[in-house]
């Protein structure tokens, strides 16, 4: 399988699992499908994504910075197609702004609950909902080539802010996990979104074009 098919792939599975999440969340929040039993396993599954995005995130985060600081040579590393794919950006890009939507979902769901961890936290009311408006603009950035970037760095020190009022609450480390899966996740994306653009559109293609590598179809 090549790297652009792989990077389709990858897309969908994105758009599919970022999708049933959000789902989840709106059916829960009108009290249709609840969140419980057998079925909160797979929700928290479909949560992280079964670390398949995260995964795919670092590893075209990787690839990209071998193919750099292999500049000026003539072999490139081996997924170099599916790193520096737009598709697998995209992915990435789609997966998480559907997390971040069907995070906003969830507050709006439990606002009472909200209200009381940010009043706790030593925030104003007022600055929960600044918060899920910057983070729902954020995510619709995402999905725009031209804004993602910036939403994505926007989104990274959201997280950043997200876990370490956790922590300065006491608050159990588990209560940072999709935290931290969505800022590993979003730095992914700058570092991709960065990298890829200095990648020549022959040199993405070079495993599948150049007989000299070892890569196989």
């Amino acid at each position: 399988m090549n790297g652009e098919r792989a990077a389709r792939l990858f897309y969908s599975f994105c758009v599919m699992a970022g999708a049933a999440v959000l789902a989840a969340n709106i059916l829960s929040a009108l009290r249709l499908v609840p969140i419980q039993g057998e079925y909160a396993v797979v929700y928290r599954v479909l949560v992280f994504r079964g670390g398949i995005v995260l995964a795919a995130g670092l590893f075209a985060l990787a690839v990209l910075v071998a193919f750099r600081l292999r500049a000026g040579t003539r072999t490139a590393p081996a997924g170099l197609g599916f790193a520096a794919s737009e598709w697998t950006l995209r992915g990435l890009c789609v997966s998480t702004a559907l997390a971040f939507l069907a995070t906003e979902v969830g507050k709006l769901a439990h606002d009472a609950e909200m209200r009381s961890f940010f009043a706790a936290s030593g925030y104003p009311v007022w600055f929960l909902y600044a918060v899920i408006v910057f983070e729902t603009l954020c995510s619709v950035g995402l999905l725009e080539p031209r804004a993602r970037l910036v939403a994505a760095s926007g989104l990274v020190l959201d997280m950043v802010g997200a876990i370490v009022t956790h922590a300065r609450n006491g608050d159990p480390v588990s209560d940072s996990y999709e935290a931290m899966h969505l800022l590993a996740t979003l730095v992914a994306i700058v570092g991709i979104g960065v990298l890829r653009e200095r990648v020549p559109t022959r040199a993405a293609g070079v495993i599948e074009s150049d007989p000299t590598t070892r890569e196989t179809r």
